[in-house]
C-alpha cells in the first residue's frame, strides 16, 4: 500500500512560536502534514508513504492549485483549502474544520476532488443554525451536509498530541494563564484574557494578541508556564468548535477552565471531572481561589494521554479507511 501526503510548507519567520494553540501553521505542516501521516502508514500495516511539499509562503489558508505526483496511490491527504488539479489517489481524505467562512473554497474541493472523507478535528457534526450572542454571523454554514452532498463522509476525530508529557508537575506557583488569539473569532477568552488583565496579578500569565500574529511567550516559556499552571482559561472559535490548545493545555498537566461546547463530552471533556466549566468571568476570582485543580488536572492529562495521541489517531482514521 502506498499513501502520499501534499501537505504545505511555511516560510521560516511566518512559523508563529507560541505552542500549537498559539501557531498553527507548523502545526498543520509538521503535526499533521508529515508525522500524523507516518503514524497512518504504520497503523496500516507499515505502508509506503510519500511526501510532496510544497513552499507556501505566509499562512495555512493561502489557496494555490497543484498539480500531485503521477503515481498510483491507495490513499492521498491533501492539506485544506489547496485544490490539486486531479484526483491524487483511490481514496482521498482532508480535514474540513477551518473552513467556515470559506464554504465556496470547499465547494471546489469537493466538485474537483471527490474525497471519500473528511476528518473534522473541531467542527460540530451538528452544527447549529446560529451563535447565540454573535448574530452578527449570520445563519452558519451546515458544512457536514455541504460534504454529504457531494457523497464525502464526515467524522469527528478530535485534535491530537504529538507527544504525551508524561510527567506530571505537582507544583504549579502560577495560578492562572490565558493566551492566543482573541477577538471575536474567540468570545469567552478574549472576555476572560481582558478581565484577567485587571486583576494585576503576578501570578497570572497573559499572552494575547487581537490580531494573532505575535505574542509575548516562546515556545519554551509558553509550555513551562503550562506544566506549572493551575487553571487555564479559555474559550472555543465562535465558541462552538474546540481548538487543539485544549489538547495541548490538558497534556501539559494545567486544568482547562472552558465554557461548556458541543462535542466536548463525546472528545473526554466531562465537567468537573476533566476540565471545570465556566460561565461568566465573574466567576474567575473563586475559581483562582479554589482547590479543583488538584484533581482535575492530573485527571485531564491522563485523558488526553489515552485518547488524543498521534498514534491513536492514526488508528482511527485507519479503521475509517478499512470501514469505508
Amino acid at each position: 500500500m502506498r499513501l502520499l501526503s501534499c501537505y504545505k510548507t511555511l516560510q521560516a519567520d511566518n512559523l508563529t512560536a507560541g505552542g500549537i494553540g498559539q501557531g498553527g501553521g507548523g502545526y498543520w505542516e509538521r503535526d499533521v502534514g508529515q508525522l500524523l501521516q507516518e503514524a497512518l502508514a504504520e497503523a496500516l500495516d507499515h505502508a509506503e508513504v510519500n511526501f510532496d511539499p510544497r513552499p507556501h509562503g505566509k499562512d495555512s489558508f493561502d489557496r494555490h492549485p497543484y498539480t500531485p505526483p503521477h503515481f498510483e496511490y491507495d490513499i492521498a491527504y491533501c492539506q485544506l483549502f489547496e485544490i490539486p488539479t486531479r484526483r491524487p489517489a483511490d481514496f482521498v481524505y482532508s480535514i474540513v474544520s477551518d473552513y467556515i467562512g470559506m464554504e465556496d473554497v470547499l465547494e471546489d474541493f469537493l466538485a474537483q476532488v471527490k474525497p471519500d472523507l473528511m476528518i473534522s478535528f473541531q467542527y460540530p457534526l451538528k452544527p447549529p443554525v446560529e451563535i447565540e450572542g454573535l448574530p452578527q454571523l449570520g445563519c452558519l454554514p451546515n458544512l457536514v451536509e455541504q460534504c454529504e452532498r457531494h457523497g464525502c463522509t464526515v467524522a469527528y476525530l478530535p485534535w491530537f498530541n504529538t507527544r504525551n508529557i508524561h510527567v506530571y508537575e505537582p507544583k504549579k506557583p502560577i495560578a492562572g494563564m490565558c493566551t492566543g488569539k482573541m477577538s471575536g473569532t474567540y468570545p469567552f477568552r478574549d472576555a476572560a484574557w481582558r478581565y484577567l488583565q485587571t486583576l494585576g496579578r503576578d501570578d497570572v500569565v497573559l499572552s494575547g494578541n487581537p490580531t494573532g500574529s505575535t505574542f509575548s511567550l516562546s515556545d519554551e516559556d509558553y509550555r513551562l508556564s503550562l506544566a506549572t499552571t493551575k487553571y487555564y482559561f479559555s474559550g472555543g472559535i465562535y465558541d462552538i468548535q474546540i481548538p487543539p490548545k485544549y489538547y495541548e493545555v490538558c497534556n501539559y498537566g494545567a486544568c482547562l477552565v472552558s465554557p461548556p461546547m458541543p462535542m466536548m463530552e463525546m472528545s473526554g471533556f466531562i465537567p468537573n471531572e476533566t476540565y471545570l466549566p465556566i460561565e461568566s468571568v465573574d466567576q474567575i476570582p473563586d475559581i483562582l481561589e479554589s482547590d479543583a485543580w488538584r484533581k482535575i488536572a492530573p485527571a485531564g492529562q491522563r485523558m488526553v494521554h489515552e485518547r488524543h495521541g498521534i498514534r491513536q489517531r492514526a488508528k482511527d482514521i485507519a479503521q475509517i479507511y478499512r470501514t469505508i
